[in-house]
């Protein structure tokens, strides 16, 4: 099972208690964007999972996701 942190955009704070993690942010809107733009600075690598992408994309240590589709009994993410 997962056993990370789930928070909403509404408790986000700053970046430092992600620095060095991997991240997964859902939701490619005002927030989601901002959020991982800001969490990109000090993490070692953003996942942002969008329903309107429909490809990988990287830029750096954040890659633009299609929409997530589960989280696996291991923890692995699929989209």
């Amino acid at each position: 099972t997962f056993d990370g942190e789930i928070i909403h955009a509404i408790e986000y704070d700053n970046a430092q208690p992600y620095a060095g993690k991997t991240v997964l942010c859902v939701g490619a809107k005002p927030s989601g964007l901002d959020i991982s733009r800001e969490i990109g600075l000090v993490a070692k690598h953003v996942y942002l999972s969008d329903s309107a992408c429909d490809k990988m994309q990287t830029f750096g240590n954040v890659s633009l996701m299609p929409r997530m589709q589960s989280i696996d009994e291991n923890g692995a993410v699929h989209f």
